[in-house]
């Protein structure tokens, strides 16, 4: 039996979307760094005080050094300004604001600017006249 035709078609092929913690984890991390604990939420490679979910948050590598937020204050006001990646479906970002540590208050974030892959966001904190003496700012991120 002979058989005669003709097919068309086409191959595409994605490279993988990194659109959430456990995406990056597998994109990230070697299978040993896995087994070693160093793919954890709460673990920390490298060291500069940035914990791997806040690496994913900020879009930055565990392994290398990673700059703080930017936190600045004027005479009534202070802000925290980070870059973020855009399209990460699994965060919430916070930037919140305490006189104590202790009990925390939500600040509203602004998008600053955005380019193709990541966005400058900056959370404020308009500091009242009769405000307290100290006050503190930090990034939370939620999974």
């Amino acid at each position: 039996l002979n058989y005669a035709g003709s097919v068309n078609g086409s191959l595409v092929i994605d490279a993988p979307s990194i659109r959430d913690f456990n995406g990056w984890v597998a994109a990230t991390f070697s299978t040993l760094q896995l087994a070693g604990g160093e793919a954890e939420a709460t673990a920390d490679p490298d060291g500069d005080g940035l914990v791997n979910l806040a690496e994913y948050a900020l879009g930055s590598d565990p392994y290398s050094f990673t700059q703080q937020p930017q936190v600045s204050r004027t005479a009534d006001s202070f802000s925290i300004t980070f870059q973020r990646p855009r399209m990460l479906e699994d965060l919430t970002y916070h930037a919140e604001v305490s006189s104590n540590l202790r009990d925390w208050t939500g600040l509203s974030l602004e998008v600053l600017s955005v380019d193709s892959d990541r966005e400058t966001v900056r959370g404020n904190y308009s500091i009242p006249s009769d405000g307290p003496v100290r006050s503190f700012i930090r990034l939370r991120f939620e999974k």
